[in-house]
């Protein structure tokens, strides 16, 4: 019998999941969500959206990291009224 072993995938240059985490905190999380926030707009999941990307991107790296990321933003729609907790 033959037995697979599981694709493992490398691990990533750690210089893209510090971008990523630098993108999110210093772009997102201090420049565009406080503006955001006075216009009213509010995430409707928990954790919000840029917390929920430094999670997955620590725990699953670059590239699936983002791929969770861009699936939850996309779940994030005007005719979502869905409150929820979701973690990666």
């Amino acid at each position: 019998m033959l037995i697979k072993k599981p694709f493992i995938m490398k691990k990533e240059s750690n210089i893209l999941i510090e971008l990523s985490i630098w993108f999110i905190t210093n772009i997102h999380q201090k420049g565009l969500s406080p503006k955001l926030n006075k216009l009213g707009s509010k995430c409707r999941f928990y954790p919000t959206c840029s917390d929920y990307g430094l999670i997955a991107i620590k725990k699953y790296g670059f590239f699936y990291g983002w791929i969770k990321i861009i699936n939850r933003v996309w779940r994030c729609k005007p005719n979502n009224y869905n409150h929820c907790i979701d973690y990666p």
